[in-house]
């Protein structure tokens, strides 16, 4: 809409999607936070499949300058921007990035894939414990409500834990994305009409983020970890 109004009437719209933010005061705690608790306390840390899927996250604070840059520049509008960091990982050197950064080994366990795509699809349901803090905040039109339904209960239940298997190691919006597609974007237009370049590499968003969890006091939290060790036993068998 924003763009056809652009096309029509020059109104000055731009559009700039996210992948996944990282950073301090994340208020999704199931992602980078979880995976700190999960190496601090020595915990499972489950990869789906090989841990070859690549990821792409940006920090906080290059994504706030990117927006800062962009705003009233003529050359931006009606157009559509990636923003993102400069780097993908794959999920092992997710992990093994946190773990050093942390100063501790990750007791890594690959979920194979064939059970992966069981949980994902919903044809295996595990127990999931506590809600997390925040929910499906992601793709709120992906979740049906009517818990009345026993068709639509298990829906949302196939939902909810997809999203949960989500965070196992970050993984961008599991409603569109299959748990071992590759999210990777280029930042290439941004890079060339506004001049913004990340100022972070994965591993400083990394040290920056932890150092803000540690201070924080925030590895005292309590936190449920009925989904995980479920998983953990199925993988096991």
């Amino acid at each position: 809409i924003l763009r056809a109004a652009h096309a029509d009437h020059g109104f000055p719209a731009t559009s700039v999607p996210f992948s996944m933010v990282f950073g301090p005061h994340n208020i999704i705690p199931d992602r980078e936070q979880r995976m700190f608790r999960r190496i601090v306390d020595g915990r499972p840390v489950l990869v789906p499949g090989d841990g070859q899927t690549l990821l792409q996250l940006g920090h906080v604070d290059d994504q706030a300058r990117a927006l800062e840059q962009m705003m009233g520049k003529e050359i931006t509008f009606g157009r559509r921007y990636n923003l993102t960091g400069r780097e993908f990982v794959t999920r092992n050197q997710y992990v093994s990035t946190i773990a050093e950064v942390i100063g501790r080994p990750a007791d890594v366990r690959f979920v194979p894939p064939a059970l992966m795509e069981e949980l994902w699809t919903g044809e295996t349901l595990v127990e999931m414990g506590r809600a997390a803090r925040v929910g499906l905040q992601t793709r709120s039109s992906a979740v049906d409500r009517r818990t009345d339904d026993p068709t639509a209960a298990r829906a949302r239940a196939r939902t909810v834990q997809r999203f949960q298997l989500a965070q196992l190691v970050q993984h961008l919006a599991p409603n569109i994305h299959h748990w071992n597609r590759n999210t990777v974007f280029s930042i290439d237009r941004l890079r060339r009409d506004v001049g913004w370049e990340p100022a972070h590499t994965f591993a400083t968003m990394a040290e920056d983020t932890y150092r803000w969890w540690h201070d924080a006091g925030l590895a005292a939290d309590d936190v449920d970890w009925t989904f995980e060790d479920a998983i953990v036993e199925l993988a096991a068998d």
